[in-house]
Parts: structure tokens; C-alpha cells; sequence
């Protein structure tokens, strides 16, 4: 039973939290409707848990023989034999299943959303993460669809500056990635274990990490500033969380680098100046977001 738990790896659902995004910016989270639209978000993030933990079994299944070159992932239960891969596949149609009946219960478009990251993922699983920056850039698109998902869930639109932040955010993280498996193994163990490792090298990465954690930074500071993010929130408060949006990008690339965790997840949930910067981020913008709406609804209530 544990090797199947093992096998949907619920530490990587925290990725999922850019479900909840336009939940918090578009300040959903509260006001009259409240309760029923953290209900429905939180059963699209349940939704989009499965259907990712059924993709992770999908991408062992097809990646068992090169799991067993690398020095962490051949310990998991398909490439270390505990899981059969007929096991296997019965537990991924079942998760796909139980996520498909909750999305059909949210709605028709957020079950379209889901049905086209679960295709994406099986072409990245079976050919597309053969090649190199399409491989990044398909795991940042992934990462968008989550928050599309949240946005159709509560029925509200999905601000451009936040697909942009979320994508470029999730291009330095796939970037960081890919140089924290050239750090950690060796040419020959990296060449088997990922096919598009021949065509990354540490000065292609580097570049390709600082031009997206750029990008990444620019574009949140282009956010808060916006005057539709302004109006929204009632409050021009919310670019002062930029300071800590730089460190906590910085600190991801330099810990990347050095190949101190075997994974961006890894790092996400175990390097604690990196956990301690996102929980100061996470409290500082509901709390911005919650006084701004209502002093702009007291300010907004005087004319």
C-alpha cells in the first residue's frame, strides 16, 4: 500500500496550489459568495491532484527503464519492482477517472482544461521531453492550465498578468530544474536518464535561468503596479512583496545550482529560507489583498 501511495507522489500536489491563485487574486476568497467559491476551488484542486498524480504514474511507467540510472528515482516503486506496470495502469485510470467525475461536477470547460493538461503531459511523458526548452516550456504551460483551472472553477477571468507571472515564474523553475540534474549526475547517468540533457549545458542553463527569473521578476513588479491589479484589490500596496518575490527566486536558482536537493519540490518543501520567504509572500498578499478590499469598499462606499 505505501509503494501505491508512493507511486501518486502527494508531496508534488504543493504545485497544484496555482490552482488557488485566482482565487486570492481576484479576491474571491472573501466577500458574500465566499464559502462557495473556496468549496468549488478546493474541490478543483482535489480534481487537478488526481489527474496529476495519474500523469506522474503515467511518466514512471514510461520512464521505468531510465529511472533506474538515476540515483534517487530508481528507489521508486515501478523501477525498484514493487509496483508491476499493469498495477500501475489500473491505479493511473482510476485516479483519471475519480478526477474526470469531479470536474464534470464543477464544469464542462474545467473538465476541457484538465482533459487537455492530462493529453499535454502524456505527449510530454512518451515524446516531447526528448527535446530541449519545448520540455520547460510545455511544464510552465502545465503549470498555467492549473491556474485557467482555478479561474473557470470560480467563474472569474483569468488576468493576463497572471498567466504571464505563472508562466515565466514556472520557465526559471523547469530552467533550475534541468541544471540541478546536470549538477547531481553524471554526464553518462544524465544522458540515460533524460535525453534532452545533451542538448542543456551549465553556460545555456545559466543564461536561459537569468533571462527567466528576469522575466519572472519584471513581470510580477508589472502586475502590482498595473492599474487593473490597483482597482481590483484597492490598494497600491501589493508591489511591495516584490523584495521578497526576488529573494525567493534568487534563492531557488542559487540552491538549483549548487544541487543541494534532488528536485524543485524537494526545495520547495525542505529548504527552509526558501519556505520561510514563500509563507512570508503567502501572508503579506492575503493580508494585503483582504485590508485593501475593504478599505476600497469603505473608500468606494463614500461616492
Amino acid at each position: 500500500m505505501l509503494a501505491y501511495l508512493k507511486l501518486i507522489r502527494p508531496a508534488h500536489w504543493v504545485k497544484n496550489i496555482f490552482v488557488l491563485a485566482p482565487l486570492l487574486f481576484s479576491c474571491k476568497f472573501l466577500g458574500e459568495n465566499a464559502l462557495s467559491n473556496n468549496l468549488v476551488t478546493l474541490r478543483a484542486l482535489v480534481a487537478f491532484c488526481l489527474v496529476s498524480s495519474a500523469v506522474y504514474v503515467i511518466n514512471d511507467i514510461s520512464d521505468c527503464q531510465k529511472d533506474s540510472y538515476h540515483p534517487v528515482k530508481r528507489n521508486r516503486p515501478i523501477p525498484s519492482g514493487q509496483v508491476s506496470k499493469p498495477s500501475a495502469a489500473v491505479l493511473a485510470l482510476i485516479l483519471l477517472l475519480v478526477s474526470a467525475v469531479i470536474g464534470f461536477k464543477i464544469s464542462i470547460l474545467f473538465l476541457i482544461i484538465t482533459s487537455i493538461y492530462f493529453g499535454m503531459n502524456v505527449l510530454y511523458s512518451f515524446w516531447l521531453k526528448s527535446y530541449a526548452i519545448i520540455d520547460v516550456i510545455v511544464i510552465a504551460i502545465g503549470f498555467v492550465l492549473r491556474a485557467a483551472a482555478g479561474a473557470v472553477a470560480i467563474q472569474v477571468f483569468a488576468s493576463q498578468w497572471l498567466i504571464v507571472c505563472i508562466f515565466t515564474l514556472c520557465l526559471f523553475m523547469g530552467f533550475c530544474k534541468r541544471i540541478n540534474e546536470l549538477v547531481t549526475l553524471d554526464q553518462e547517468m544524465a544522458v540515460n536518464h533524460r535525453q534532452s540533457l545533451l542538448e542543456y549545458t551549465p553556460e545555456l542553463l545559466t543564461h536561459l535561468i537569468t533571462t527567466s527569473a528576469a522575466l519572472a521578476i519584471v513581470t510580477f513588479m508589472l502586475y502590482g503596479m498595473s492599474e487593473s491589479t490597483i482597482n481590483r484589490f484597492g490598494t497600491a500596496a501589493f508591489i511591495y512583496t516584490v523584495p521578497v518575490v526576488t529573494y525567493c527566486i534568487f534563492r531557488f536558482a542559487a540552491i538549483s545550482m549548487k544541487g543541494l536537493y534532488d528536485g524543485p519540490t524537494s526545495i520547495v518543501l525542505k529548504d527552509k529560507p526558501f519556505l520561510i520567504g514563500t509563507i512570508i509572500w503567502i501572508v503579506m498578499a492575503v493580508l494585503i489583498v483582504a485590508k485593501g478590499q475593504t478599505f476600497g469598499g469603505f473608500c468606494r462606499s463614500l461616492y
